[in-house]
């Protein structure tokens, strides 16, 4: 996913999701075509996207909804109930519950909302613990990319029915969709220090790279002057009133990305381009 770990020099900030911004782009959303309607033209988030905003591969084996057992909240408790503090050195069984806790919470809470973010989905368990428990030479690879799209776009067409209030109000990823946004349009968008990364160590490794959503995740923003946040309101009459100079119709240029980060990006981000 993006970037988390806090590089020289820079100080890690959590991300906040802006749920006016999504609301705003839903109501743009159309059933008909899967794409925003803009006064521009009609986009959308690609798999292209997923894979420079985010590094999540788009090309592995499918993640399929898997029939969990009668007893699965009886099994899932059991495994948890004698897991330990997490130290340096913590027994194997210990880390892969630290693990297992660290991947239900990126699922429900990042890639695959599917409530308030309170709650897992229980067919992704099954994935949850292979991974956990997999050596780190022999983890199975799936296309939690396409996954996550899929998801994104099923969220939004339930979102433009949406009719009861107990419902979900964003199924999906809102990560990708607010990063998509902060991409393209200066609408919600905070301001941040585009400078590029520092100076890598001589021993990195490619896949520790930036992705192009990095820098939004890792450096604080400000929203200053006639920049809002979580103003519904402005932000549907923004969209509303887009020119066509607005958009970034192309953000990821060579030269973007050499702006954004010198040495280039992760390697996952570019892992599965051929396809």
């Amino acid at each position: 996913m993006v970037d988390g770990a806090t590089r020289p020099g820079e100080k890690s900030t959590w991300f906040h999701f802006d749920m006016s911004l999504l609301a705003a782009l839903l109501d743009l959303w159309r059933l008909e075509t899967h794409t925003f309607h803009l006064p521009v033209d009609e986009m959308a988030p690609t798999l292209k996207n997923v894979s420079l905003l985010l590094g999540l591969p788009c090309v592995r084996g499918a993640v399929a909804a898997v029939d969990v057992p009668p007893i699965w909240r009886d099994e899932l408790l059991d495994r948890f109930a004698n897991a330990d503090y997490m130290s340096d050195t913590a027994a194997a069984a210990t880390v892969a519950r630290h693990l297992e806790a660290y991947l239900l919470w990126l699922f429900g809470w990042i890639m695959l909302c599917t409530s308030q973010g309170n709650s897992v989905p229980k067919h992704l368990f099954p994935y949850v613990r292979a991974i956990a428990e997999s050596p780190l030479d022999d983890v199975l690879q799936y296309s939690w990319g396409s996954a996550i799209l899929a998801t994104t776009y099923r969220g939004l067409c339930m979102g433009c029915g949406k009719v009861a209030s107990a419902k979900p109000i964003f199924l999906g990823c809102p990560l990708l969709l607010q990063l998509w946004s902060y991409e393209r349009f200066p609408i919600g968008r905070p301001r941040i220090d585009m400078s590029p990364y520092q100076e890598l160590p001589l021993d990195h490794n490619d896949v520790n790279k930036p992705t192009m959503g990095s820098l939004w995740c890792l450096r604080k923003g400000l929203w200053v002057g006639v920049q809002t946040k979580k103003s519904y309101p402005d932000f549907v009459g923004e969209f509303n009133a887009l020119v066509d100079t607005d958009v970034r119709w192309r953000p990821y240029t060579i030269d973007e990305v050499q702006a954004r980060a010198l040495h280039g990006l992760s390697s996952l981000c570019h892992q599965d381009m051929k396809y």
